[in-house]
């Protein structure tokens, strides 16, 4: 799917009538991708790259509604999802898990342009000016670093 979707191919294949009823359903194994499966790295990093590849090419005109509801899902469920996971089964020290958050900062990043630079409701209140400050990678990777940090204390 990753690579359907990498490749251009997706909305054609993804939002035809065949398969557009089942976009819940891919959107949440590759969720579960992100969330569930945090032994495999390289599959945690590939499911959040399809989520920032999904939101990068369909914020426009033709995709509005599919965009509008992968935006959705990501700030109900996979944002949420991945704060937690990162927050308590995440080793930032570790060079594959690093990785995985350096995917998690890019799809934060795509979240927030695609946003209006708003802050998705699934950032907590007290980390809201961190995420708004945070306008590279790096940043991002430092803002969820100190949040991880914040938790872990």
């Amino acid at each position: 799917i990753h690579h359907i979707v990498q490749n251009d191919a997706g909305t054609n294949i993804l939002l035809s009538p065949t398969n557009s009823p089942h976009l819940e359903s891919i959107l949440l194994t590759m969720s579960d991708g992100c969330i569930r499966i945090v032994e495999q790295q390289s599959i945690q990093k590939t499911c959040l790259m399809f989520f920032r590849l999904l939101i990068e090419k369909w914020n426009n005109k033709q995709q509005e509604a599919a965009f509008s509801y992968v935006y959705q899902f990501c700030d109900r469920q996979l944002v949420p999802g991945m704060l937690e996971t990162c927050c308590t089964k995440l080793d930032v020290n570790d060079a594959m898990q690093a990785r995985v958050l350096q995917e998690f900062s890019k799809l934060l990043l795509s979240l927030k342009a695609t946003g209006g630079n708003r802050t998705p409701s699934s950032i907590p209140t007290q980390f809201s000016s961190g995420f708004q400050v945070a306008d590279t990678p790096k940043a991002m990777n430092t803002f969820l670093r100190q949040v991880i940090a914040s938790t872990s204390a």
